[in-house]
């Protein structure tokens, strides 16, 4: 009997179902600092390695490592990691008095999800203070307003804006770093003195302007503690690749979105412009709808009224079309010519139906 309540039981394990445990939510959590040897924003430093201990296991992809000031000490350094740790071996002999960044930026990971730590930089100094001026703003595009993401904004240091159109185009600048998604950079730890901003929409990721990419002016600085500046980028009038779009008043798509349906799917617009705008006559204003120019009109009254606007929200866009060619005309960084000023109206025009709106527009 005992064989039989033996066979039983064998038998109903063997017909079981086995279930793996379920597993919990997925890891979204990058990789913590614990410790750092020496600690970060050490002074008098003058050790040849530096130790960085993490909570969990991490893996180093050191394309994404870069060093400042000195660009060339990345590619002299040994870098490793070892389970949680991570450790750099400088082989070159550090400059006197001078503050280095180690800027990791998406380089470090656990092992496991690939979360990335973003931005994390190990700062030392071989002198007594750490530099601790910044630099911070965002890049915007002259065209259409927008904040630029992954933008190169670089600083030389003097004043290089007499040979600026060839610096850019030869030599990499002092100083670097790239706008978030947010269109947004930050300097840190810069040493007061002259520098000149640059920004670059650099596609090609070398540091260095070539013509088809966005470019700003020159702005020359003297940085004592911290500043904000924002920074304007267009395209250099001498490519040519953008220019039919640079027209402004242009037949096939002035007035397309105006008449276009039945009124009681259009408002009426009326701006009223400010003297120093409608004086010169050389104002050229654009509603924008969806990035696109729906009208485009020039500005030669005081009052102008719109009757027929389809419903929607729009931008009102105002260009000093300063030599009358009905042509944005671009800045040339050779000659250090501005571009032609572009302003947008701070607040949309949400146009409704059999609704009129009186909108005084101001600069």
């Amino acid at each position: 009997m005992r064989i039989y309540i033996c066979f039983f039981i064998l038998l109903t394990l063997s017909c079981a179902n086995i279930i793996p445990p379920e597993g919990g939510a997925k890891d979204t959590v990058p990789p913590e600092v614990i410790s750092v040897f020496p600690n970060n924003k050490s002074i008098n430093f003058k050790e040849n390695f530096i130790e960085i201990n993490f909570n969990e296991i991490i893996s180093i992809n050191s394309s994404n490592i870069y060093t400042l000031p000195d660009y060339n000490l990345i590619s002299k350094v040994n870098i490793s990691n070892k389970g949680k740790s991570a450790k750099i071996i400088l082989n070159e002999n550090l400059k006197d008095s001078t503050t280095y960044v180690i800027g990791f930026q998406s380089a470090i990971s656990d092992i496991n999800e690939g979360n990335t730590i973003n931005n994390f930089k190990y700062t030392f100094s071989t002198g007594q203070t750490i530099d601790s001026s910044t630099v911070i703003g965002k890049i915007i595009s002259m065209k259409n307003n927008k904040e630029v993401e992954n933008c190169l904004v670089g600083l030389f240091e003097g004043d290089i804006s007499a040979k600026y159109d060839s610096i850019i185009r030869e030599q990499k600048p002092s100083f670097f770093c790239f706008t978030n998604n947010l269109g947004e950079y930050k300097y840190e730890n810069l040493r007061p003195g002259t520098y000149t901003m640059m920004s670059i929409k650099d596609d090609n990721l070398n540091l260095k302007y070539e013509s088809s990419e966005l470019i700003s002016m020159p702005t020359v600085i003297n940085l004592q503690d911290s500043i904000d500046i924002d920074i304007l980028i267009f395209l250099d009038e001498r490519f040519e690749g953008d220019q039919m779009k640079d027209t402004i008043i242009e037949s096939n798509f002035a007035n397309k979105d105006i008449t276009a349906n039945t009124a009681d799917d259009m408002g009426i617009i009326n701006l009223f412009f400010q003297k120093k705008i409608y004086e010169p006559k050389n104002y050229i204003g654009q509603f924008i709808k969806n990035d696109s120019i729906i009208n485009s009109f020039n500005i030669n009254d005081s009052i102008m009224s719109f009757d027929n606007i389809n419903t929607g929200t729009y931008q009102l866009k105002l260009i000093e079309d300063l030599n009358k060619n009905n042509t944005w005309d671009r800045g040339n960084i050779k000659n250090l010519n501005q571009p032609e000023k572009i302003i947008f109206l701070k607040d949309t025009i949400k146009v409704r139906a059999k609704w009129e709106q009186n909108i005084i527009v101001d600069i």
